[in-house]
C-alpha cells in the first residue's frame, strides 16, 4: 500500500475534542451510508461543522476529494485502522492543501470566517497627532500556541508531512508553504515561514 492509494486534493486537520463529543465516524453502522451519494450532504445535521465548512472550501476551490479521518478511517476495526494510520505521512504529504482548524475545542467549531457572522473581529484604532493607529491581528506563531489544534499528537504528524497549510483562526486565515506566511489582513508578503512544526 503506498499513499498514493489515499491521494486527496485537500485534508483536514483539526481536533475531535473529548470522548464525550459526539460525531459522526466511519464505523459498520455507517459504512453503507457514507458510500452512498449524498450521505453527507447539507441535510445531514450529525456531519460536524469543521467537516462541512472544509466540503464547503473544497467545493469553492474546485477540488473534488477531502479526506477526513474521522470519516476515512474505520473507527471500530483495529485492523484496518492500524492500517491506514500507518499511512497517515503519505496521506498528508500527498494531498495539494491541507485545511487547519485552528479554532475551537471540538469539531463542531466550524472553520471561523467561512460563513457570515462566524468570526468577529474587533479592531481599535486611535487617531493621535492626525495619525490614525490601529492594533492588527495576532501572527501566525501567537495563534497557534494558544490553539488547541497545536497541543495535539495528531496533528504534529499532519504539519509535518504537509506542503501547503490554510490555516483558519478566530482572527484571520493563513496561508503557510515552504517559502513564508501570507496574512489574510495583510497586503504585503511575509518571506519567513512560522514555527507550524510544533
Amino acid at each position: 500500500m503506498s499513499g498514493r492509494e489515499f491521494f486527496s486534493d485537500a485534508t483536514l486537520s483539526y481536533v475531535w475534542g473529548p470522548p464525550s463529543v459526539e460525531q459522526l465516524k466511519w464505523t459498520r453502522e455507517t459504512y453503507r451510508r457514507l458510500h452512498r451519494p449524498g450521505g453527507l450532504g447539507t441535510a445531514k445535521k450529525d456531519v460536524p461543522a469543521t467537516v462541512r465548512d472544509a466540503m464547503t472550501l473544497c467545493a469553492r476551490l474546485g477540488m473534488r476529494y477531502l479526506w477526513v479521518d474521522a470519516l476515512c478511517i474505520p473507527q471500530d476495526d483495529a485492523h484496518l485502522q492500524a492500517r491506514y494510520i500507518s499511512e497517515m505521512a503519505n496521506i498528508y504529504h500527498h494531498s495539494h492543501l491541507t485545511i487547519v482548524a485552528a479554532s475551537g475545542e471540538t469539531s463542531h467549531a466550524g472553520l471561523p470566517g467561512l460563513r457570515p457572522g462566524t468570526r468577529r473581529i474587533t479592531q481599535h484604532k486611535e487617531t493621535v497627532l492626525g495619525t490614525t493607529l490601529a492594533s492588527t491581528c495576532p501572527d501566525l506563531d501567537t495563534v497557534l500556541s494558544s490553539c488547541p489544534w497545536h497541543r495535539r499528537t495528531w496533528t504534529l504528524q499532519e504539519a509535518l508531512f504537509s506542503w501547503l497549510l490554510l490555516v483558519f483562526s478566530d482572527h484571520q486565515c493563513f496561508f503557510h508553504c515552504l517559502n513564508g506566511v501570507l496574512y489574510e489582513g495583510l497586503m504585503s508578503e511575509v518571506n519567513r515561514p512560522a514555527r507550524v512544526r510544533h
